[in-house]
């Protein structure tokens, strides 16, 4: 399967991003930028418009092919266009959303190392690059792209870490790059930073509580969908046909189980894992 990158740029053939305004491209750019997408807007959007008229193409000839109707797959084509370009267009808002959660869920370790690396004397930029070098998934890839800028391009720390908060759509992960940029500025040891990662671990364990309490609740709604809901329907079908003038034709219940739980169910657990603190993931 090819990666994200060349799917792009493979496909992205219909230029039509003269009819979008200056505004929806610059924040188009903000966006694959902050989700760490290094497209260009015109090559991100030209790639969406591409991929939905191919797949609303395809799935309006299955449709004409089961229904012989030209005017509803016409509809449908068009429907199953703006649905496509519409998730596409809100890919890179939601990426980036994501990134910035899961930055915020990697700085508590990172910046208790940076302090233990700091306390024993160790320079600020030593522990600084020790980041980029660690395992912290994309905090990592983040700090390495700023010590690149460091080394290659003459940047200094400071201005780095600024390029790391315009990089990141978090106000929190702005907040922790402010404090670094303090400590190195005023020379400070790990003291302020200790303190700044201490919190964030409290932060963190708030956000665990508040979602074990939503899991609870949607633990027992899953099981009353994938289990109660089905009987108590199994029931009913038989009562119903039996006993009073309901009729379920094979093709209903075959529906029912084979499409309507399972996607009630799988929503579900897609509602869990979106809700579900990045360090419980990650």
């Amino acid at each position: 399967m090819p990666a994200l990158p060349e799917l792009v740029s493979n496909l992205a053939l219909l230029d039509a991003s003269g009819i979008f305004s200056s505004k929806t491209l610059s924040d188009t750019e903000r966006d694959l930028i902050q989700a760490g997408m290094r497209f260009p807007a015109k090559t991100y959007i030209s790639f969406s418009l591409t991929f939905s008229a191919l797949v609303s193409f395809v799935a309006s000839l299955i449709f004409l092919y089961f229904s012989s109707d030209i005017l509803q797959s016409f509809a449908f084509l068009f429907l199953f266009f703006s649905i496509s370009f519409l998730i596409l267009s809100k890919y890179p808002a939601y990426e980036k959303r994501k990134r910035a959660e899961r930055i915020e869920s990697e700085f508590s370790m990172a910046l208790r190392e940076m302090v233990a690396e700091i306390e024993m004397g160790l320079s600020f930029e030593k522990s600084f690059s020790a980041i980029g070098r660690g395992s912290y998934g994309e905090l990592s890839r983040e700090f390495r792209r700023a010590n690149a800028e460091i080394e290659s391009y003459g940047a200094s720390v400071s201005e780095a870490l600024r390029g790391v908060a315009e990089r990141v759509d978090s106000v929190l992960v702005k907040r922790i790059c402010m404090q670094l940029i303090f400590s190195y500025e005023r020379g400070l040891k790990g003291e302020g930073l200790r303190e700044l990662a201490n919190s964030l671990v409290s932060l963190q364990k708030t956000k665990s509580r508040e979602f074990s309490a939503k899991f609870s609740f949607l633990g027992i709604l899953f099981m009353s969908v994938s289990c109660i809901v089905p009987a108590i329907f199994a029931a009913y079908v038989i009562i119903g046909s039996s006993f009073l003038s309901f009729s379920f034709s094979s093709q209903d219940i075959l529906t029912a189980y084979a499409l309507v739980f399972p996607i009630c169910d799988l929503a579900i657990l897609l509602y869990l894992r979106e809700k579900a603190p990045q360090m419980m993931i990650s």
